[in-house]
């Protein structure tokens, strides 16, 4: 499952072959769900949540498989991911200007936790295997973090971003890179 403008619009699309230009599926056609992204397949493989773009806001959407039950499943939010157990989804909010990671059940929308906080962004998160932590990276560590954080962005960001981990609830904090370089879009080995 991934996202495409093959059609015009920046759809949701899936495809079971792994072959150059195999046939593809619609899964989410973009005038339903504009500029759909960073999809994520839940555990039991029978949806999808991922970010889309909604009177210049980012969403959550989920959808099944096929396409059918689409629904906004919690309001603002992007860098959607399920946990390894399919009971909670990490995503990432603007709050007071940064963007900071929260967690949601997603059958109901509700208990939405704030995992993050400060005058920094936090992005990008990612579960470990076992569900204990979640890998994400942060501008925390850089001296004057700069303010402009932009969903989707993929150029550099301003203030230096490093690779942390902490527990889903917003303890146990802890940096594990550090150095003059971005470091970004982490994710966990199975192992």
């Amino acid at each position: 499952v991934y996202s495409s403008n093959s059609t015009g619009t920046w759809s949701l699309v899936r495809t079971v072959s792994n072959s150059p230009n195999a046939a593809v599926s619609i899964v989410v056609n973009g005038e339903s769900s504009p500029f759909v992204s960073d999809p994520s397949i839940s555990p039991d493989g029978k949806k999808i949540v991922f970010g889309t773009f909604i009177r210049g806001v980012w969403h959550l959407g989920m959808t099944n498989l096929d396409g059918s039950g689409l629904m906004t499943l919690l309001g603002e939010g992007h860098d959607p991911t399920f946990s390894p157990d399919g009971k909670r989804i990490a995503f990432v909010r603007m709050v007071n200007g940064r963007a900071q990671i929260f967690t949601v059940d997603p059958e109901t929308g509700s208990k939405v936790v704030q995992v993050t906080s400060g005058d920094n962004d936090n992005v990008e998160p990612s579960w470990s295997p076992d569900g204990q932590f979640i890998l994400f990276a942060s501008n925390r560590a850089a001296n004057k973090p700069g303010k402009g954080y932009v969903a989707q962005e993929r150029a550099e960001r301003r203030g230096r971003f490093n690779l942390f981990a902490l527990r889903p609830d917003g303890t146990t904090l802890v940096q594990l890179t550090d150095g003059e370089a971005n470091s970004g879009a982490p994710v966990w080995g199975q192992d």
